[in-house]
C-alpha cells in the first residue's frame, strides 16, 4: 500500500503515453498485488516502440508492430500484456535470443574492444561497417562510430574503409556539427600526412570539397595548402597531379592573395607544358573557372598568355578549351583586348584541322563583334562630340590668329633650324626664316618629301596597348615566354634600328629619320638666327676648303648624333672645319 501510494504521488513524472492501462484508468487497488514489475516491463515496452519506429501518442500505436525487427516481436509483446501479471521480466532481456544475436550488440561490444583487436580483425571489421551505417540510428552513428573511425584513421588504421565511412556521415550531419568532431580536429592532419598511400590521398582530395569550405582559414593557407601543391608536382602519379587540378577549384576562392594569384598561378604555368595532355587541358579549364577569383592584374597578365599557350597544343580537346575557357571569361576583355591581343591568337585556329575547334573558333568571333561594334559606336560619338565642341567655340579673332601665327612660326622657325633642308645647286635659298615667320614657299615645298618618311617612322602606335610594355625589374611569372605576338608588338616598338637615308638624311639608330640640319641655309643662314638659343647649340662654320671636301669625302656616312652636333673634347676650331665637312 504504501508503493502505491508513493507511485500516486510520482506519476506525474511519468509521460502519459508511457503509462500503463491500469494507471491511466485508475485502479489503484488491484495495483497492490499485482508484481512490482508490471509498470517498468510496459514502459520498457514502449521505450523499444520509441527506438524503432519514433516517437508515438497514444497506446493504440503500440500494436503496430510492423515497425519492430521480427525477432523482436515475441519479447516485445511479452512486456506488453494486458495482464501485469503475465507482463515479462525487464531483467529478462539480456537472456533473450534476439539480443544475443543481435547485429547491432555485436557492433558494440566491438567498438568497446576495438583497442584491444588485432590488425586483421580491425581491418575486417570496418570494411564491414560502411554497409551497415545506413541501418544504424543516426545519434549511434555520430556519438558511438563516428569518434571511433576518427582516431583509427588518426592512427593509419581502417585506411580507406574507415574514411568513407567518416565522409558517408555528412550528409546526416549539420556543417556545424561535422567541423566540430571531424574538420577541427582531424582534417588538417590527414591532409599533411606524408605517409598516407596514393590511394588515400587521392580519396582525401576527392572529399576536398566538404573539408575546404569547413577548415580554418589560417590551417588551410599555411599547412592544407603547402601539402597540396606537392600534388602537383608529384612525377609518380599523373592521375594524382589531375586530381590535385581539380580539387584546387574548391580550394582557390578560400586562399588568400598570395597563395592564389603568386603561388597557385606558378603551379598552373609549369602545369600548361606537363607531358600529359590530358592534365594540360585540365589546367586550362581550371585557369578559366577561377578568373573570377583572381586579383584584377593576375587576370590581365595570365588568362590571354594562358589560353594563348593553350590554343598552340597539339591536343585538339586542349584548345578546344582554350577557345570555352574565352568564351566565359569574355566579361573581362574590353574591345582593346580583342582587336589587338585576341584576334591575332584566334585567327589560326580558324582553319584547324578539328571540327569542333574551328567551331568553338567562329562562336567565339561571332561573341566578340558586337562587342567591337558598340566600341566603334562609341568611337564615332566621341568625334562627333568633339567636333561640335569646337565648331560651338566660334572662329578666331584676328588677334587670336596672329598669336596662334607667331607661335607656329616661331615652332618652324626652330625645327627648320634643328632639321633643315637641302640646298638647291643654284643656291638662291638665302632667305632663312626668322624667329616669328615661317618657311618661304620654295624651301617648304622642298622639305615635304623629306618629312615623309619621318612621320611614318615615328607614328603614333602605342606599342603599350598591345603588349603592355617590358619591365626588366618584373619577376618572370611564367605565362609570357610562350606568347610571340606579345613580344613582336613589344620588340618592334622598342627595339633600335637603322633607317637608310637615301635622300641624303642622317641616319640614326632609333625610330626617326631627321634631314639633314647644314642642307637648307649656307653659313650666312646659320648666323642670321644668332639670337635664337637654339642656333647656339651649332657650331659657327667657316668656308670649306678643298681639303675640308677632301675629308668629308672620307667620313662614314652613318656618323653618329653627337659628332655631328660636336665631337667631345675637341676645340672650337676643329667643330668648325667638322661642321663644314658636313655642310658639304
Amino acid at each position: 500500500k504504501d508503493s502505491v501510494g508513493n507511485l500516486r504521488e510520482c506519476i506525474e513524472l511519468q509521460p502519459v503515453q508511457y503509462r500503463p492501462p491500469e494507471v491511466v484508468r485508475g485502479m489503484w487497488s488491484s495495483l497492490s498485488n499485482a508484481p512490482v514489475h508490471g509498470i517498468d516491463a510496459w514502459a520498457l515496452g514502449c521505450l523499444i516502440y520509441a527506438v524503432h519506429a519514433g516517437s508515438f501518442d497514444s497506446p493504440e500505436e503500440l500494436r503496430n508492430i510492423d515497425k519492430l525487427p521480427q525477432g523482436l516481436h515475441p519479447f516485445y509483446q511479452q512486456l506488453l500484456g494486458s495482464n501485469p501479471e503475465s507482463r515479462a521480466r525487464c531483467s529478462d532481456l539480456p537472456e533473450f535470443d534476439y539480443f544475443k544475436k543481435a547485429k547491432f550488440v555485436d557492433l558494440n561490444l566491438f567498438l568497446d574492444n576495438l583497442a584491444i583487436k588485432d590488425a586483421f580483425e580491425k581491418e575486417a571489421f570496418l570494411k564491414r561497417l560502411p554497409g551497415m551505417m545506413e541501418k544504424l540510428p543516426r545519434d549511434f552513428c555520430v556519438n558511438k562510430v563516428l569518434p571511433v573511425l576518427c582516431s583509427s584513421f588518426d592512427i593509419g588504421i581502417g585506411g580507406s574503409a574507415a574514411f568513407s565511412s567518416i565522409v558517408g556521415l555528412k550528409p546526416r550531419m549539420t556543417d556545424e556539427e561535422f567541423k566540430r568532431k571531424v574538420v577541427d580536429p582531424h582534417a588538417a592532419k590527414w591532409y599533411t600526412n606524408p605517409g598516407l598511400s596514393l590511394q588515400l590521398k587521392m580519396e582525401l582530395l576527392q572529399a576536398m570539397n566538404i573539408f575546404a569550405k569547413l577548415l580554418d582559414p589560417k590551417e588551410l593557407n599555411n599547412k592544407v595548402f603547402p601539402a597540396l601543391c606537392n600534388g602537383f608536382t608529384d612525377q609518380t602519379s599523373p592521375a594524382l597531379r589531375d586530381l590535385t587540378i581539380k580539387t584546387s577549384v574548391h580550394v582557390a576562392p578560400l586562399l588568400n592573395e598570395r597563395n592564389l594569384n603568386s603561388v597557385l598561378m606558378a603551379k598552373f604555368a609549369a602545369l600548361q607544358v606537363d607531358p600529359e595532355p590530358a592534365i594540360r587541358t585540365n589546367t586550362t579549364v581550371c585557369i578559366g573557372k577561377l578568373a573570377n577569383a583572381m586579383a584584377a592584374s593576375t587576370r590581365q597578365k595570365t588568362l590571354v598568355p594562358a589560353f594563348a599557350r593553350a590554343m598552340k597544343d597539339p591536343f585538339p580537346p586542349a584548345r578546344a578549351a582554350a577557345l570555352s575557357a574565352l568564351l566565359s571569361t569574355d566579361e573581362y576583355y574590353s574591345a582593346t583586348d580583342v582587336a589587338m591581343k585576341l584576334y591575332p591568337v584566334v585567327g589560326p585556329v580558324l582553319v584547324d584541322p578539328e571540327t569542333d575547334v574551328r567551331a568553338s573558333a567562329f562562336k567565339l568571333m561571332e561573341t566578340w563583334q558586337p562587342k567591337l561594334e558598340s566600341y566603334d559606336a562609341e568611337l564615332k560619338k566621341r568625334t562627333a562630340q568633339t567636333a561640335q565642341t569646337a565648331g560651338s567655340n566660334g572662329p578666331q579673332t584676328n588677334g587670336q590668329q596672329q598669336e596662334s601665327s607667331w607661335g607656329v612660326g616661331s615652332l618652324s622657325s626652330m625645327t627648320s633650324a634643328l632639321i633643315g633642308t637641302e640646298d638647291k645647286p643654284s643656291g638662291n635659298s638665302s632667305a632663312t626664316p626668322g624667329v616669328g615667320g615661317g618657311l618661304p614657299s620654295s624651301q617648304a615645298g622642298s622639305m615635304g618629301p623629306a618629312q615623309a618618311p619621318m612621320t611614318s617612322a615615328v607614328g603614333s602606335f602605342d606599342a603599350g596597348a598591345f603588349a603592355g610594355g617590358d619591365d626588366p625589374g618584373k619577376e618572370d611569372d611564367g605565362w609570357g615566354d610562350d606568347v610571340d605576338f606579345d613580344n613582336a608588338f613589344s620588340k618592334a616598338s622598342t627595339a633600335p634600328k637603322k633607317i637608310s637615308n637615301p635622300g641624303g638624311g642622317i641616319s640614326l639608330q632609333g625610330s626617326q629619320q631627321i634631314a639633314d640640319p647644314w642642307a637648307v641655309g649656307s653659313g650666312s643662314a646659320a648666323q642670321s638666327n644668332k639670337g635664337d638659343d637654339l642656333w647656339d647649340l651649332i657650331p659657327k662654320a667657316k668656308k670649306s676648303t678643298a681639303g675640308s671636301k677632301k675629308n668629308s669625302n672620307a667620313k662614314s656616312a652613318d656618323d653618329d648624333w653627337g659628332s655631328i652636333l660636336g665631337p667631345a673634347g675637341g676645340t672650337k676650331k676643329k667643330g668648325n672645319a667638322k661642321l663644314g665637312a658636313v655642310r658639304r
